[in-house]
């Protein structure tokens, strides 16, 4: 099995009773396939940079899934039989490891240690003169 996104865009005409029954809808769809549903995240309305069937905006739909890659095309196939998809895309991805998520967790701010060198605490900076860098850089220069 080989993990997917499945991103589309949903007629802008739908109501949101009837919005929620589609999202459903294209969720089964998935499943009838034999897919595992990973994530879902909640449908979006946004304005679209093109019209696309004289549609300005539309709902924003993504998923992801776990699907045998030779149930791909019949999964297309009803999706674009689907007038209410505008528009859709399915990308194969890597799926994410467990391990890389705990890797991505961030430490709390009390468990944090200051950085500030021990020297610098009790010993007085010492000022720089003008005449000594001058010598310095006459002294690089000739080199």
């Amino acid at each position: 099995m080989k993990y997917y996104e499945l991103t589309c865009l949903i007629s802008p005409n739908l109501s949101e009773q009837e919005l929620n029954s589609f999202s459903e809808k294209i969720n089964s769809l998935v499943q009838e396939q034999g897919a595992i549903l990973d994530k879902i995240l909640p449908e979006k309305k946004i304005v679209l940079g093109s019209p696309i069937e004289k549609n300005t905006s539309a709902f924003f739909k993504i998923l992801t899934f776990n699907l045998n890659p030779e149930k791909l095309n019949d999964l297309e196939k009803k999706l674009k039989d689907n007038k209410e998809i505008l528009r859709y895309f399915i990308l194969a991805k890597k799926e994410p490891s467990k391990e890389i998520l705990f890797k991505r967790q961030v430490k709390k701010p009390e468990t944090l240690k200051p950085v500030i060198p021990e020297i610098t605490k009790d010993k007085p900076k010492k000022k720089v003169e003008l005449k000594d860098i001058d010598k310095k850089l006459k002294e690089i220069l000739e080199e």
